[in-house]
């Protein structure tokens, strides 16, 4: 029996393989004849082949469900009642994370990153509210930052930046108590310097400015369209990153086959900082103070835009007035003065302290020394007396022979 068992065995897979091959040549040369003459078919022929394409069709049917069916089953219908607190605030850390990064990086983030990145396994539309709204408050509480929303252009997902209300005095000198010594912020500060610049030329040529222009004016601190510059590299690269992270916006035009970018104040600029802010700083290099007229069209402006801050009208942020720094100044000197005076004060008191001691000191010792000075006294009266007894025979003795030799 076992050898018959095997040797069926043995006969199963080669029938299984004639079959197969069978079968696989016979579709090979109906596929060959649907090729070769697709209209000499019969009808019994057409209905077979009609058969055989619509039980091929349901495979690729059963495929694309069952891809769905797997895409379906990673997406959660989670609500936000069904999360713990921990877990609710956790999607709260992430979402500040995630932001505190972006900033790190100065790209601003979209609203579609964020969900997807965060929210991407929850649809409850209250629990994305929630994760905002709490991590709004957490930024600012915490790290002093505001969550600014830039303005859409057309059907564009919402854009968010970090805008630092941290006072700038105070972050000055805690920077300066504990500095960071490393490449980046090294960087960091002169590409800061270098926007500076770029935006107050830009002001200054009515809120816009020409690449030629601006390489025309940049050329003063040494940089050329051909050579990089040897602090800041390659001017083109430092102001598609400026763009990229929206300081600036540039805009393409062409003039005589020529392509020329306009480059504008971007969204982060006025968020940051302000026209006032760069008037200011123009005013302060050049030791004067910034014109009223232009400073009432930018207020003006401002309320139009819907951006103005009263708090920003009497801001030195960046710019210490002319007038803040005289009395600062005299400030300074009048402080400087009183500690001289006060010094002085001390120092002539300290003298008439002295001079009291030394005083009292030698009183006593000439108290002490009259005593001293009345005993010489008397022993010089009485050595004048016993000199004068001594004398006087003597001068009897020559009085006598005189007037004997008379």
């Amino acid at each position: 029996m076992s050898r018959r068992s095997q040797q069926s065995q043995q006969r199963k897979p080669a029938r299984r393989d004639e079959i197969s091959s069978s079968s696989s040549e016979e579709e090979e040369e109906e596929e060959e004849e649907e090729e070769e003459s697709p209209e000499e078919f019969s009808e019994g022929e057409e209905e077979e082949v009609g058969n055989k394409r619509k039980r091929a069709t349901p495979r690729k049917t059963t495929q694309s469900q069952q891809s769905s069916t797997s895409t379906t089953t990673t997406t959660t219908t989670t609500t936000r009642s069904e999360l713990t607190e921990e877990e609710r605030y956790k999607l709260v850390y992430e979402y500040v994370r995630l932001l505190l990064f972006s900033n790190r990086k100065k790209v601003p983030i979209t609203k579609t990153e964020i969900n997807k990145i965060i929210l991407a396994r929850f649809k409850d539309k209250s629990l994305q509210g929630f994760v905002y709204k709490a991590g709004r408050e957490y930024l600012k509480e915490f790290f002093g930052y505001e969550v600014v929303e830039l303005k859409k252009k057309g059907k564009e997902s919402s854009t968010y930046i970090l805008k630092n209300l941290n006072d700038y005095e105070a972050v000055r000198q805690l920077d300066s108590i504990d500095p960071i010594e490393n490449r980046e912020s090294m960087i960091q500060k002169e590409n800061l310097t270098l926007l500076t610049i770029i935006l107050s030329i830009i002001f200054l040529e009515n809120g816009h400015v020409e690449s030629p222009q601006l390489l025309q004016f940049l050329s003063v601190l040494g940089f050329s369209q051909n050579e990089p510059h040897p602090v800041y590299g390659d001017l083109e690269k430092l102001l598609e990153k400026f763009c990229r992270e929206q300081y600036l916006t540039r805009r393409k035009n062409v003039v005589d086959n020529q392509i020329i970018w306009v480059y504008e104040m971007g969204q982060r600029s006025s968020t940051e900082s302000s026209k006032r802010f760069i008037l200011n700083s123009i005013s302060d290099i050049y030791g004067s103070e910034p014109d009223s007229i232009i400073l009432k069209e930018i207020e003006q402006k401002e309320k139009d835009e819907g951006t103005f801050d009263p708090q920003n009208v009497n801001s030195t942020r960046g710019r210490t007035p002319k007038t803040n720094k005289n009395t600062q100044f005299n400030q300074n000197n009048n402080q400087n003065n009183n500690q001289n005076n006060n010094n002085n004060n001390n120092n002539n008191n300290n003298n008439n302290n002295n001079n009291n001691e030394d005083e009292e000191e030698e009183s006593q010792q000439r108290v002490q020394k009259r005593p001293q000075q009345r005993g010489n006294l008397r022993k010089q009266v009485t050595i004048e007396e016993d000199e004068e007894e001594e004398e006087e025979p003597q001068q009897s003795q020559r009085m006598s022979q005189r007037s004997t030799r008379r």
